[in-house]
């Protein structure tokens, strides 16, 4: 015990006792009164916080208690005056009904602290709580699930995709990507991969019974077109909607949308190239032969455009005209199974010429 402490010790017994003598109370009793150490720590600001709330609680319910506190803490700041007593006392008692923070310029600091701590929790649960911007969000989504598509990750990009719609985030271009995401294909036209007529199952020499796309390929051209919406001012949504209905056999409804797709953007050659693969799927094919001249004249899809050119040509007996298409089509720019087949026309159109 320190030599405060016992110094306290040894003045706090006399200073009840004459207490009570000037008070004319009973004699205290001493379960109501706090141990000397226990006393004499409070009066030195020596107390731990917990141990600090039971004495304050105990003066508080103790009048006795109290009294001897307010008697030795007079002593110990060099107060021996009645009213200095009283004073003490009932800041002891006003004390011991206020919150932890009056008591010392440590627990008001602690308080402020863990006040701060908490303000910026819930700073952070109203911020993240907080719904996305709609706009940031579609970024993000379209950002994200075009790095997917680029790198032929399709359906990690789907659930990407089908997240954003299930969160309310929608929009044109996700769609497309979408349905781009279904189909496969890293091209934002779809037409890009399907612009010739041997991708819809017309062999090259002559129109030849096509084969039926699968049931599940059916499904997934089916499903890739519902996420397109229909009626749309956007270009690319109008031309993927032409081209998923081309390979549904669907060639009427792939024309309508390939001119609205026209008179959005007047580039010429994509549209065209898609009216041309209508028309001739309608057998239409004088009309089918102007589009894909228009196409091959512009030079952006030649191969294709002289290939669908050619057979177009053919089917209205126009052989030379369709032999100089052939002969025009750069081979080297074909895969080599597209090549031989181009190669092989040519020569069975120039025998067939010179019979």
């Amino acid at each position: 015990m320190s030599d405060g402490m016992q110094e306290t010790n040894r003045i706090l017994r006399p200073l009840l006792e004459a207490a009570q003598r000037a008070g004319g109370e009973e004699a205290f009793d001493d379960e109501q009164l706090l141990d000397d150490e226990t006393l004499a720590r409070f009066a030195e600001g020596d107390l731990e916080p917990e141990e600090l709330a039971g004495v304050l609680d105990h003066l508080d319910r103790h009048a006795a208690s109290r009294e001897a506190a307010a008697r030795l803490l007079t002593v110990e700041n060099g107060a021996t005056s009645g009213d200095a007593a009283a004073e003490t006392a009932g800041r002891i008692r006003t004390a011991s009904k206020t919150p932890a923070a009056w008591r010392g310029p440590s627990y008001r600091v602690m308080l402020a602290s863990v006040a701060a701590l908490l303000l910026v929790l819930v700073g952070l649960v109203i911020v993240m709580s907080r719904p996305e911007d709609p706009a940031v969000a579609e970024s993000r989504a379209f950002e994200r699930a075009s790095r997917l598509v680029e790198q032929h990750e399709y359906d990690a990009a789907r659930d990407v995709l089908a997240a954003a719609r299930e969160a309310g985030v929608v929009s044109t271009r996700l769609s497309n990507l979408q349905a781009r995401a279904l189909l496969k294909t890293d091209q934002p036209l779809l037409l890009a991969s399907a612009g010739g007529l041997p991708d819809y199952g017309y062999q090259i020499g002559g129109v030849a019974a096509r084969s039926a796309a699968s049931d599940q390929r059916r499904q997934q051209l089916a499903s890739a077109l519902e996420l397109l919406p229909a009626n749309s001012a956007d270009y690319e949504t109008r031309m993927n909607r032409g081209c998923v209905l081309l390979q549904l056999d669907r060639p009427a409804e792939a024309l309508v949308e390939f001119q609205a797709a026209d008179g959005i953007r007047a580039d010429g050659s994509a549209a065209a190239l898609g009216r041309g693969l209508a028309l001739f799927m309608l057998e239409r094919f004088a009309e089918a032969e102007q589009q894909f001249r228009d196409v091959s004249a512009k030079s952006s899809r030649l191969a294709e455009a002289l290939i669908n050119l050619a057979m177009s040509l053919e089917e209205q007996g126009k052989y030379e005209q369709a032999l100089a298409a052939w002969e025009r089509v750069p081979l080297d720019s074909l895969s080599p199974q597209r090549r031989e087949q181009v190669e092989a026309v040519i020569q069975e159109v120039r025998e067939a010429l010179q019979s």
